[in-house]
């Protein structure tokens, strides 16, 4: 330790230029001339004794395996010093900073509306931003300190090195149009479902449960549409030209018990009808994913205890 003169600018401006490309994109996102990042890039491997960024005139600089691995360490070295600075800060009982949270397309529309609008309301100070992408990508961006924590389904997680707790569970429901045959039933069967045209999530591992289900009973579906959007499924749906299958409904459309006189079960939601499955796909859990470190973050502590609240209302 006696021989490091790294210095935090350094490491700031290593990061920006991996995650910008260049000297020059990470001199203008750093306010700073490009001569001031390259000469803390220089010193940096100077004293580390090794090259971290490839350097070619018009082309991308790009990290050395040994950049990738140094990047990998000194996200996690930042994120904790800002994080241990942050809750400092928040001694006195106060949230207070930014919280980067991640989400798929399926977590977001059921949980982020919320999140937000509590973190707006009794946590001003908080400066509550999101990402959205696949799990792996959330995954990724949680270990390397780009997001701070990340709402994922369960069963889709592949890191064993980041913190885990459950928030929700969720099952797999028939989705239908609104006077769809199906809809008049409590549940809907798999062969039931196959005799119907069929729209899928893309790509096609992001149901892959299903569709083996479906084989084990010898039911062999091919859908006619695959979009990676959900709002896209919703809308072919709405419009009667298929039916499909999701992890995640509104609770309206799933609690027991009646309303106004109306079975709930019968109710529906934006022209959508949603039925449990007859057949046990697999369970499945929305999980919140985060950092293992020695300064937990409050603000993390505070999203899990509202994010498990949202899911006991909603499912």
């Amino acid at each position: 330790m006696d021989g490091l003169r790294v210095t935090i600018r350094q490491l700031e401006y290593f990061l920006a230029v991996i995650d910008h490309g260049s000297m020059s994109a990470a001199a203008e996102v750093c306010h700073v001339t490009q001569a001031n990042v390259s000469s803390a890039i220089t010193a940096l491997e100077k004293d580390i004794g090794t090259q971290l960024i490839l350097r070619g005139k018009g082309q991308r600089s790009v990290p050395t395996p040994a950049g990738e691995r140094y990047a990998q360490r000194v996200r996690r070295v930042l994120a904790d010093m800002a994080e241990a600075h942050q809750e400092a800060r928040s001694a006195g009982g106060k949230l207070r900073g930014p919280l980067k949270v991640g989400g798929m397309q399926s977590t977001i529309v059921l949980y982020f509306p919320d999140i937000a609008a509590h973190f707006v309301q009794k946590h001003p100070e908080v400066e509550l931003s999101f990402a959205e992408t696949g799990p792996r990508g959330l995954e990724d961006a949680v270990a390397q300190g780009k997001l701070d924590a990340a709402l994922v389904l369960g069963q889709q997680r592949t890191r064993t090195d980041l913190e885990v707790d459950v928030v929700g569970h969720v099952r797999l429901k028939a989705v239908l149009p609104e006077g769809h045959p199906l809809a008049a039933q409590e549940q809907v069967s798999i062969k039931e479902l196959a005799m119907h045209t069929v729209i899928a999530l893309e790509p096609p591992e992001n149901q892959r449960p299903f569709f083996q289900k479906a084989r084990n009973l010898g039911v062999e579906i091919s859908p006619k549409w695959r979009f990676a959007s959900w709002e896209a499924i919703r809308s072919f749906v709405h419009r009667g030209l298929g039916v499909a299958v999701s992890n995640i409904a509104p609770s309206e459309a799933l609690a027991a018990g009646h309303s106004d006189g109306v079975p709930t079960q019968q109710r529906v939601r934006d022209g959508l009808v949603y039925r449990p499955l007859k057949e046990e796909v697999f369970q499945n859990t929305i999980d919140v994913v985060y950092r293992k470190t020695q300064f937990p973050q409050e603000k993390v502590t505070e999203l899990i205890r509202i994010a498990k609240k949202i899911g006991s209302e909603k499912f």
